[in-house]
């Protein structure tokens, strides 16, 4: 929720600003709000509570992850060596949807390909309500931004970070 307010009011300052930017004035931004960050945590509490309040068609309650309250405390991690991983871009909504019915649609149809899983996935996908598909698309936005945080984050302690296609 923080960071959603901080991007709208941030891009109205200054419309071109870069997303790695934005996160990085989110996270100076998060750290002289300590005085505002209760109220922060006292809403989500509130909209946890109402998604949790709501019915929502074709889906289990039981099968979609309860929310939860995150500080955007940014970190890195880190391989075997010592060395820092780049961050990964997270999963579309639709991704996240997948990942979270996978298993169900693979033991109601054990004998589908993984394509055909997909299919089936896809198919509820078009027919979940759109208050279950704003769910999946707010924890997107919530995932892209805290990307955003750690790629600038990255950035900042180890330099650009250079972008290599597949020939080179």
């Amino acid at each position: 929720m923080f960071l959603a307010d901080q991007q709208k009011v941030i891009k109205e300052q200054c419309s071109d600003i870069k997303l790695l930017d934005l996160a990085g004035n989110a996270i100076k931004e998060w750290d002289e709000v300590a005085t505002i960050r209760d109220e922060y945590v006292a809403k989500s509490l509130e909209e946890a509570e109402k998604y949790d309040s709501r019915t929502l068609s074709n889906i289990e309650p039981s099968t979609l992850p309860q929310p939860q309250i995150q500080s955007p405390q940014v970190t890195l991690s880190y391989d075997a060596n010592g060395k820092p991983l780049i961050p990964r871009r997270p999963l579309t909504a639709f991704f996240l949807f997948k990942e979270e019915n996978f298993a169900q649609v693979k033991r109601e149809n054990p004998t589908l390909k993984i394509t055909d899983l997909t299919k089936v996935i896809a198919g509820k996908w078009a027919n979940i309500s759109a208050e279950v598909k704003s769910y999946y698309e707010t924890k997107y936005q919530e995932a892209k931004m805290i990307y955003g945080m750690q790629i600038a984050l990255y950035e900042r302690t180890y330099g650009k970070i250079e972008r290599r296609g597949i020939f080179g």
